[in-house]
């Protein structure tokens, strides 16, 4: 038995629904229909195009003629437990954290799950956080690093420390010159000792990590570049296996 055929204004609503339809399962239920319902073609033809069954296609003309346009989004399949909390008490959990969020302090998802678990009083997956967290509104991103600036006087006090270091740096480079000449000319005179060195530096780096937040806001938080880090020598020569080690700040 033929479908009775769509109205003009159906038709128009149907034909500009295309770009809506994010999924691909939607997109063949869509194309079902237009090919059936509009340009008048057969279960099996469609079918065919589609690559679905005939029966499939019937479906798909059903689900539309009773949902109408909501028959297109994608159905949520599988087992639904019940929520751990309410929609209230969730959305109370990420008021509580929400203030966190925005002074800069970086919210790791361990931190929000050991939280949630001590709210709900017993253990759970992450992935239920993580659901939690897309119904609320919360997304994962970059911090936003605030560096601190040099002011106009911390500029002026360099420059001024840096013309006192160049005016003495001549008569100290002198002094230095004489000093590396007398000692190498004593080294010169000893024994030569072979020896195999090799280094290594050890030290701190500032590393940003991504955390937690409402959508629409990023945390911000100070940041500097860290410079602490030490140097390790080692050597040990041909002749004798005692290594000789020095660390060098």
């Amino acid at each position: 038995m033929p479908s009775p055929p769509l109205s003009p204004e159906s038709i128009n609503q149907l034909q500009e629904h295309d770009p809506k339809i994010k999924s691909r399962r939607g997109y063949k239920r869509w194309k079902g229909v237009c090919l059936t319902l509009i340009e008048g073609q057969s279960a099996e033809d469609a079918a065919l195009e589609l690559g679905i069954h005939p029966r499939t296609v019937e479906k798909h003309q059903k689900r539309y003629r009773d949902e109408g346009l909501a028959a297109f989004n994608d159905r949520m399949t599988g087992r639904r437990g019940p929520r751990l909390l309410t929609a209230e008490q969730e959305a109370a959990f990420f008021a509580e954290h929400l203030h966190a969020a925005q002074d800069g302090h970086v919210l790791r998802a361990s931190y929000l799950y050991s939280e949630y678990v001590s709210l709900i009083g017993k253990p759970c997956c992450l992935t239920t956080l993580y659901k939690a967290l897309n119904r609320n509104g919360w997304s994962k991103k970059c911090l936003a690093l605030a560096t601190p600036r040099v002011t106009r006087q911390q500029k002026r006090h360099r420059s001024a420390r840096d013309c006192v270091a160049l005016s003495t740096t001549g008569v100290q480079s002198v002094q230095k010159m004489v000093e590396l000449l007398s000692y190498i000319t004593a080294v010169a005179k000893r024994p030569i000792k072979l020896f195999f060195q090799d280094e290594a530096r050890f030290g701190r780096i500032s590393q940003p990590i991504r955390c937690w937040s409402p959508v629409g806001k990023r945390p911000v938080i100070p940041s500097q570049l860290i410079r602490q880090y030490t140097y390790a020598y080692g050597a040990r020569s041909a002749l004798k296996t005692a290594p000789l080690s020095h660390w060098s700040c």
